[in-house]
């Protein structure tokens, strides 16, 4: 899975946050689709923009936020790690980055994310909840 996941994050490396296009939410759900065949962002992909945009879409498909949206969807497809400070390489994550929270991947120096001009790197401490996804090729 190393390799998998490395391979995953180059494109991502250098490329700057875009609502819609490359955020925390599609970034996290491009990994998962990864490792499942399952596209959880499917309905949300190319139907956004903006802020303003996707809470509007959220809220069109029967999420309260994009917390809600996050945490019902990675629940009911993905097993919630009861001790998040013990998520696994490959994981997913809902975090703090200095109260703003957001999705990420764990990896082995912490939890890489979408920041403003690439991937950054949080520690495992800013991570709220972790779901281990199971990978199925």
């Amino acid at each position: 899975m190393i390799d998998l996941f490395h391979d995953f994050l180059d494109p991502y490396l250098d490329r700057p946050f875009q609502t819609g296009v490359n955020d925390c939410a599609l970034f996290v759900a491009d990994w998962v689709k990864q490792l499942t065949g399952d596209d959880f962002a499917a309905p949300f992909r190319g139907h956004y923009q903006t802020d303003l945009g996707s809470a509007r879409l959220i809220k069109k498909q029967g999420y309260r936020d994009l917390a809600d949206l996050v945490i019902s969807t990675l629940d009911s497809h993905c097993q919630r790690r009861e001790f998040p400070a013990l998520a696994q390489r490959g994981d997913v994550a809902w975090l703090d980055n200095q109260g703003r929270m957001l999705c990420g991947i764990v990896a082995a120096c912490g939890v890489i994310a979408i920041g403003t001009d690439g991937l950054i790197s949080l520690p495992i401490s800013a991570v709220k909840i972790a779901w281990q996804v199971r990978e199925v090729h």
